[in-house]
């Protein structure tokens, strides 16, 4: 189980996962401790004599690793005239492809996605939790992800745990990077190209607008169904992943 992910029964401390000839493990359960702004999940581990400072030390780790994702879009964009303006502001193209992602039901609040990306002849599979942490000017959310191999043992294993698929979409996508600062143009069929800015910063992702000539009133802090939402059209409601 993910860290920060409650198992299927959405109670901490009641399930238990163990193996022959191994100790019982308790799933994580809430922690609240001094100098953490909120409850976080953690397990019990019987080698560490203070979870609180171990947990502190692992949202550190977290905060260094830049496992923030802070992002925003903006709507139906000219992609052509923002390339020309990219390339001249010295951005360099590094993503031109297909995202394939394939959503799970999870803990309100929380994206369970499992991602085709498709570039070529290349492919890669990734797993990704996300917890939303703030909406404002932009979106903001914790998100780990990890890379696999095995499409469908991937589904079956997320089965296993409870999380059935709740949704599929697929759009493509063409990314820039420069410096620290993702721009992604991302068209689903049958919907205006959009622009997604993501930097480490919100400050950074508004910065980043107004270079392009936006102001913060054309940043929408959204995720994918308040998208379809707008436009009146969804993603495939229990649709299968293809092969």
């Amino acid at each position: 189980m993910f860290a920060g992910v409650d198992a299927p029964s959405g109670k901490f401390g009641k399930s238990e996962i163990s193996e022959p000839g191994e100790a019982k493990l308790p799933w994580p359960r809430q922690l609240r401790c001094r100098g953490l702004r909120k409850a976080v999940a953690f397990p019990k581990d019987p080698h560490v004599a203070n979870d609180c400072e171990e947990a502190k030390q692992v949202a550190a780790v977290g905060r260094k690793m830049g496992l923030m994702e802070i992002e925003a879009k903006i709507l139906d964009v000219n992609e052509r005239a923002l390339e020309r303006t990219l390339l001249a502001l010295g951005a360099k193209k590094n993503f031109d492809g297909t995202l394939a992602a394939t959503i799970f039901n999870a803990p309100k609040g929380m994206v369970l996605r499992l991602r085709r990306e498709t570039q070529g002849k290349s492919e890669r599979l990734v797993l990704t939790v996300k917890k939303r942490v703030k909406r404002a000017v932009t979106k903001q959310m914790d998100e780990r992800e990890i890379a696999v191999t095995d499409f469908y043992g991937t589904v079956r294993l997320l089965a296993l745990l409870g999380y059935t698929i709740k949704k599929s979409a697929t759009k493509h996508r063409t990314e820039y990077r420069r410096g620290n600062i993702h721009y992604c143009f991302d068209t689903y069929s049958g919907l205006p190209t959009f622009l997604e800015i993501e930097a480490p910063t919100e400050h950074a992702v508004l910065n980043a607008a107004r270079e392009l000539g936006f102001s913060q009133r054309d940043l929408k802090p959204w995720g994918g169904d308040r998208l379809f939402a707008y436009y009146g059209r969804g993603p495939r409601a229990n649709a299968q992943p293809r092969r």
